[in-house]
């Protein structure tokens, strides 16, 4: 399965996490994250960079995973592979800034257990889509997580009008 994630061309390259804080995780925890789609990419990087800058390089990460599509919930390899996270299963106020704490202790615990790959979680943007993060530490990633390509991404000016 293919899932993206846009950044500064810069970082483009290879898959490392910078270790810093987010939503669904803590300081020094090393997680990746990237959208379901190009356009959810798109849109959570408008979100969540308050320094974005259009006429800077960007450029779309094409990252490839486990087919966690064709997983049965059942299957004792999705241990390996993916934990999926509900909007039922959050608290009510999990899209609004008094929820981040509760989402990072989630996914603070997902990281340290280390029992999945990947997370797939819910975007606070549009609920019904789903992000990804990445255990960059798990067993796993190493080998069932490589970047396939990357495309120059460039930025409408009325996105930000």
């Amino acid at each position: 399965m293919l899932i993206y994630r846009i950044c500064r061309s810069d970082f483009a390259s290879d898959l490392k996490a910078s270790g810093y804080a987010g939503r669904w995780n803590r300081d020094g925890q090393w997680v990746l994250y990237a959208s379901a789609t190009r356009s959810l990419a798109a849109l959570e990087q408008l979100a969540n960079r308050s320094g974005l800058v259009l006429s800077g390089s960007y450029c779309l990460m094409v990252i490839e995973v486990p087919n966690i599509e064709a997983t049965d919930a059942e299957a004792p390899d999705e241990m390996d592979s993916l934990r999926t996270v509900l909007p039922e299963m959050l608290p009510p106020d999990w899209r609004r800034f008094s929820g981040y704490g509760r989402l990072q202790e989630l996914g603070a615990n997902w990281y340290r257990r280390s029992k999945s790959l990947l997370l797939r979680v819910p975007s606070v943007l549009v609920p019904q889509e789903y992000n990804f993060l990445i255990n960059t530490q798990h067993p796993h990633f190493r080998t069932q997580v490589r970047l396939v390509g990357t495309e120059d991404f460039d930025w409408d000016n009325r996105l930000v009008l």
